[in-house]
């Protein structure tokens, strides 16, 4: 079986690094003929050379894919030359293929709820990653299964070796900026915890310039900012993301009670998880469906429940290390490569002719 994605983005672009590239390789690795080609997003009066070049490389691809193989359209919703070829593939030849997607794009501006809904329903399967974007697509399509974004336990998110113990202990976060509505929630819980005598760094991996500002008056906070260009390998290679999270004591997913959000995946969660870092994060979306209260992790749904499950992590080594330990459990049990990929492709071949 051969395997082609088609991402909205590069590596680089979150959600086609982890549900199109990383799987790809994964797929590699374990015998599988795959392969990732970027779909770049353009205006329709933007006629290019470059757009001329990659409608025809999109149309050799797309129509050599044979009918026991996988189209697996990850977001690609936007460049409405390439769906084209997606539909003219489909009704023309009956080649279907396969959709995925994990933010709530049917919100975003223009007409991206009529895009969204036309892909969705003419998919053979489509993989949602979450149960509020599961429901959405079941509107059009009933071949629709929740994916939440699955890590790679074996190679890549590891625990952290040992390391020598700290005074300080180290909550860590990584994003982009478009979290810092999000990060806004832990101002005061941090302002108490450091007013009760705690020794706290607050670790940043991304979040542009707006984000640290949120928490540089807070007096006896030591903040540490890790900020990195688009073009830094961070934002392309996991090892390196990695590398920062095995530093963190704590992890932190903190989420607005929005629309947009009930959509996120939770995926920075696991990611934290995966390397035996116990986390806090929001009751919203899907992470109340993947956390589980003091079983895998702790959830917090006002500032005085961030508050006080951060001190009690704070204050409590070993329980700390004992709910990151679980937290690592369940993430290969439930959310890694190895559990979900044999799953992943027998729903494809279900309803593939």
């Amino acid at each position: 079986m051969k395997i082609v994605f088609f991402t909205k983005g590069d590596r680089r672009l979150p959600s086609s690094r982890t549900r199109a590239f990383l799987f790809s390789d994964y797929l590699q690795k374990r015998g599988f003929d795959s392969s990732v080609y970027h779909v770049q997003t353009r205006a329709w009066w933007n006629v290019s050379v470059a757009r001329v070049k990659e409608f025809v490389r999109n149309a050799r691809v797309l129509f050599s894919v044979g009918k026991e193989d996988v189209v697996f359209l990850q977001r690609t919703v936007h460049q409405v030359d390439f769906l084209i070829l997606v539909f003219l593939r489909k009704f023309l030849l009956r080649r279907g293929y396969v959709f995925d997607f994990d933010d709530a794009i049917f919100l975003e501006k223009g007409h991206a709820d009529l895009k969204t809904r036309t892909v969705v329903k003419y998919a053979n399967v489509v993989f949602a990653g979450s149960r509020f974007l599961e429901e959405y697509a079941k509107r059009f399509n009933k071949n629709v299964y929740v994916m939440t974004t699955v890590i790679n336990t074996e190679d890549i998110f590891v625990p952290r070796p040992k390391s020598e113990k700290s005074k300080e202990i180290v909550i860590g976060w990584t994003g982009t900026p478009v979290h810092y509505d999000n990060m806004k929630l832990l101002v005061e819980p941090l302002k108490r915890l450091i007013a009760d005598g705690l020794s706290i760094q607050l670790k940043l991996v991304g979040g542009g310039d707006k984000i640290p500002e949120l928490f540089k008056t807070i007096k006896g906070l030591n903040l540490v900012v890790h900020s990195f260009p688009p073009t830094s390998t961070v934002w392309s290679d996991p090892r390196e993301i990695v590398k920062h999270i095995q530093t963190f004591d704590i992890g932190v997913y903190p989420l607005q009670k929005t629309e947009w959000n009930k959509g996120k995946d939770t995926y920075k969660a696991k990611e934290f998880m995966a390397c035996a870092v116990p986390v806090i994060v929001s009751v919203w979306g899907e992470n109340p469906y993947i956390i589980k209260e003091d079983i895998n992790g702790l959830l917090a749904d006002t500032e005085e429940e961030w508050y006080e499950k951060l001190k009690h992590l704070i204050t409590d080594e070993k329980y700390r290390k004992e709910l990151g330990q679980k937290g690592r459990t369940y993430i290969e049990n439930e959310c890694s490569f190895k559990a979900f990929v044999p799953m992943m492709l027998e729903r494809i071949k279900e309803h593939q002719s």
